[in-house]
C-alpha cells in the first residue's frame, strides 16, 4: 500500500513547483509592467522601456513589443522604436487588428526618417555590440543596427568579456555608418583624426559624407581598463553567472524528470514481484507446487520486491531533491530577471492592462 503513495507524492511535488513558477513569473511580470506604467505617465520614457522589457522576460507577450515601442519613441529612441514595432507586427501576425496595423505601419514610417544604420566589420565572429550601454546584438549581425540620428552613441564591442573597441559616434538620417575594428582600421582612424583635431564622436551627413570628430578618450578608456575591472566585464560576469545558474536550473529539472520516471518504474517492478508472492502462495496451497520450490522461489522473489521498493524510494527522494534545487535556482534567476504571456496593451493616450 505504501508503495502507491510514491507516485502520488511525486506529483504533489512536481505540480507544487510548476505552480509556483507560474505564478511566481506572472507576479513579476505584472510588477514591473505596473512599473512601467507608472513611469510612462510620469514621463519617465526610457525607465518605462526598461520595466515593459522585464515584463517580457517574465512573460513573453507579442503585445508588449507595442509598450516598449512607444516608450523608447517617447524616449527618442528612435532605432530601438522602430525595432519593438517590427516585432509587434512579426510575432502579433493576424490578431493584430487592421486599426492597430494601419497605426503601427504609420508610426515606422515616421521612424525611419530619424535612424541611420550602423554596420560594424572587422570584429570576430561571436563579438557582443552594445550602444549606450545596452546590448543589440552579437556578430554577425543578420541587419544593420537602426540609432537615432544627429545624437552621440557610445557603440563598445566586446569579445570573451572584454571591450576589444570602443566609439563614440553620431549617423546622420538614413545613411550608414561603419565601424572598423582591429589594428590596422585604429591605425587608419589615427591616421585621419590627426588632420580634425580633437572633438566628440564622428559625424555622418544625409549624404553620406563622413565628418570624423573623434576624442581621444579610447586610449584613456584602454588604459583604465588594464588598471581595474571596467563596468562590462563586471557586467559579463554577472551575465555568466546567470548563465551558469540557467544551465544548473534545467539540468536539475531534467534529473527530477529522470528520476521520478524510474521512480514510478521501480515502483511497478516492486508491484509485480508482490503479485507473484501472491500467486506463488496461492499455487503452494493449492500443491501446485512443492514446499522446497515455494520457498527458493519466494526468497527470491521478495528480494527483488525488496530491492525495487528500495531504488523506488531511492529515486523518489532524488526526484523531490532535485526538483527543490531548481526551484531555488528558480527563485534566483527571477530575482535577477527572465520569462510567458498575459495580454499587455497600450492604448493611445495612455497604458491599459488587460487580464
Amino acid at each position: 500500500m505504501s508503495r502507491l503513495l510514491f507516485p502520488v507524492v511525486w506529483m504533489m511535488i512536481c505540480c507544487v513547483s510548476i505552480g509556483a513558477w507560474a505564478k511566481s513569473n506572472d507576479a513579476q511580470a505584472k510588477k514591473f509592467f505596473v512599473e512601467g506604467t507608472t513611469l510612462y505617465n510620469d514621463g519617465k520614457f526610457h525607465d518605462a522601456a526598461e520595466q515593459f522589457r522585464r515584463a517580457y522576460e517574465m512573460k513573453p507577450s507579442w503585445k508588449l513589443w507595442f509598450n516598449i515601442g512607444q516608450a523608447e519613441a517617447a524616449a527618442k529612441q528612435y532605432g530601438l522604436a522602430l525595432e519593438a514595432f517590427e516585432k509587434y507586427l512579426a510575432q502579433g501576425g493576424d490578431e493584430v487588428s487592421k486599426e492597430r496595423f494601419d497605426e503601427v505601419i504609420d508610426e515606422m514610417k515616421r521612424l525611419r526618417q530619424l535612424v541611420g544604420n550602423l554596420e560594424i566589420e572587422g570584429a570576430p565572429k561571436g563579438a557582443v555590440i552594445r550602444i549606450n550601454d545596452m546590448e543589440r546584438g552579437v556578430l554577425p549581425l543578420a541587419t544593420a543596427l537602426r540609432v537615432s540620428m544627429g545624437v552621440q552613441h557610445r557603440v563598445e564591442i566586446l569579445f570573451n568579456n572584454k571591450i576589444i573597441h570602443s566609439q563614440t559616434l553620431s549617423v546622420g538620417s538614413t545613411a550608414t555608418a561603419t565601424i572598423m575594428v582591429g589594428n590596422q582600421a585604429l591605425a587608419d582612424r589615427d591616421e585621419e583624426l590627426s588632420g580634425f583635431g580633437t572633438g566628440e564622436g564622428s559625424e555622418l551627413t544625409s549624404s553620406g559624407e563622413r565628418v570624423l570628430v573623434v576624442s581621444d578618450s579610447n586610449s584613456q578608456d584602454s588604459a583604465s581598463q588594464t588598471s581595474e575591472p571596467s563596468d562590462s566585464s563586471k557586467s559579463a560576469a554577472e551575465k555568466n553567472r546567470l548563465r551558469s545558474l540557467k544551465i544548473f536550473f534545467f539540468s536539475s529539472l531534467g534529473l527530477a524528470v529522470v528520476s521520478g520516471g524510474l521512480a514510478i518504474g521501480f515502483w511497478s517492478a516492486a508491484g509485480n514481484k508482490e503479485e507473484e508472492l501472491t500467486s506463488m502462495e496461492t499455487q503452494y496451497r493449492e500443491d501446485q507446487i512443492t514446499f522446497d520450490d515455494y520457498t527458493t522461489r519466494y526468497n527470491s522473489t521478495l528480494n527483488s520486491m525488496n530491492r525495487f521498493d528500495g531504488l523506488s524510494t531511492a529515486m523518489l527522494i532524488t526526484s523531490g531533491v532535485c526538483i527543490t534545487t531548481s526551484t531555488v535556482a528558480l527563485i534566483l534567476l527571477l530575482k535577477n530577471k527572465k520569462q510567458r504571456s498575459t495580454a499587455f496593451l497600450l492604448s493611445p493616450t495612455g497604458i491599459a492592462f488587460h487580464f
